[in-house]
């Protein structure tokens, strides 16, 4: 690590947002003087569109009243007092919104570092107990290679325990390193100060991540993931990922992930309350039981485990939380609005083609041959290939390790 980015990353995290914020207050401030001497404003169109929405609210009439407002009725009601207090009231929540978010990110990245210990010290507990005979070819191979480093490491005085397991600092910088990079990015800086509701999207989704995750609350996780869909459509993408991690064939198992106490006991080399830890570690396609023996791990990639799909009770309330806030949302806007609301916020993106006002690594692609006929399906296989790609990189990699 470069010394300089080591002094940044090393300032307590409370200063770094306070001056992402600062630096958010200063380009919104200067979006004003920017707007009213420039014709190209700094201003996000779609600020105005908010505005405007909020504008036929406060008169008593529907946000969709609003020509191009296609979004949650929440955004309009929200942005009120840009025409009550101050037009630039909506950029200052986003900022604020944006702030939180990198908050977020910290407080999950430092879990789930800490819960990775957690399992790194349990296997670094079994190894001496395994019985080989139980195990693969290629786990027998990784055993002998891990057994000699302890071996070498208490040769030379060393912990192999303590120097796998990130210290408290470590922990701590890889943490505010993971919020750096968002609170200091100028895209997120940019889409907030100019006015762009994205930042609210990102919120929501990272706090059911937070409530699923670091406090294993799916009832909670599922209520703020239905909003999230509510307020932005495709959050809906991630509603298998969370499905699956619940399951009890994840790579971190129900039990394990419940045993709370063993990733506060890990602060870097002061391993204390090892006892307490859970004793089964997962490896490859197996798990380490007590005792030492294996067995199967069950995946999902063979047709004879499809009942990984079949819910479990943290995965019920997931399902349950989600559906009640969005369908309870959708009925209560439906009764304000009537379809129109429906077509708008849901219907319209299922539909669109938007070749002007998207984010894609293909966007000027798109956007030259919007109106070309018969362009084949070249084009469909190129913006597919990439994602195609990765997945199959991801597949082999799981059954190479």
């Amino acid at each position: 690590m470069f010394p300089l980015f080591k002094r940044i990353v090393c300032i307590s995290y409370k200063k770094h947002l306070l001056i992402s914020l600062i630096i958010r207050l200063i380009l919104i401030s200067y979006g004003i003087h920017h707007d009213q001497i420039s014709e190209v404003k700094y201003t996000d169109i779609d600020y105005k569109v908010f505005t405007d929405a909020s504008r036929h609210i406060v008169n008593g009439n529907s946000p969709y009243d609003r020509h191009t407002f296609r979004y949650s009725p929440f955004i309009a009601i929200f942005l009120i007092p840009n025409l009550t207090i101050h037009h630039s009231f909506g950029k200052v929540i986003f900022s604020l919104v944006d702030i939180i978010v990198g908050l977020l990110i910290r407080i999950i990245v430092k879990y789930n570092l800490k819960e990775y210990d957690c399992y790194k010290l349990r296997y670094f507990k079994r190894l001496s107990i395994r019985d080989e005979s139980q195990l693969t070819e290629t786990n027998q191979k990784f055993d002998r290679k891990m057994k000699e480093k302890m071996k070498k490491s208490r040769k030379q005085g060393m912990n192999i325990m303590g120097t796998d397991i990130l210290s408290a600092d470590d922990v701590n910088v890889n943490a505010n390193i993971a919020m750096i990079f968002w609170l200091y990015n100028p895209l997120t800086i940019a889409i907030g100060t100019r006015g762009n509701c994205d930042s609210i999207a990102g919120f929501l989704v990272l706090l059911s991540l937070y409530f699923l995750q670091c406090r294993q609350y799916p009832f909670f996780a599922g209520l703020i993931h239905g909003v999230s869909i509510h307020f932005r459509l495709y959050p809906i993408m991630y509603s298998l990922t969370f499905f699956m991690f619940l399951s009890e064939y994840s790579f971190y198992s129900i039990e394990d992930r419940k045993e709370k106490c063993s990733i506060e006991n890990i602060s870097g080399k002061q391993l204390k309350n090892v006892e307490s830890i859970p004793t089964s570690f997962s490896t490859n396609n197996e798990i380490v039981a007590d005792g030492g023996n294996t067995v199967n791990r069950k995946t999902i990639f063979r047709k004879e485990y499809l009942h990984y799909l079949v819910p479990n009770s943290d995965q019920l309330k997931l399902i349950f939380g989600c559906i009640s806030s969005l369908s309870i949302l959708t009925w209560f806007f439906y009764q304000l609005f009537g379809y129109k609301f429906v077509f708008e916020t849901y219907v319209y993106h299922l539909v669109r083609k938007d070749t002007r006002h998207n984010f894609s690594l293909f966007f000027y692609l798109q956007y030259l041959t919007a109106w070309v006929k018969n362009i084949g399906i070249w084009q469909k296989v190129l913006t597919v290939l990439p994602q195609i790609i990765l997945i199959l990189v991801f597949f082999s990699s799981i059954w190479i390790e």
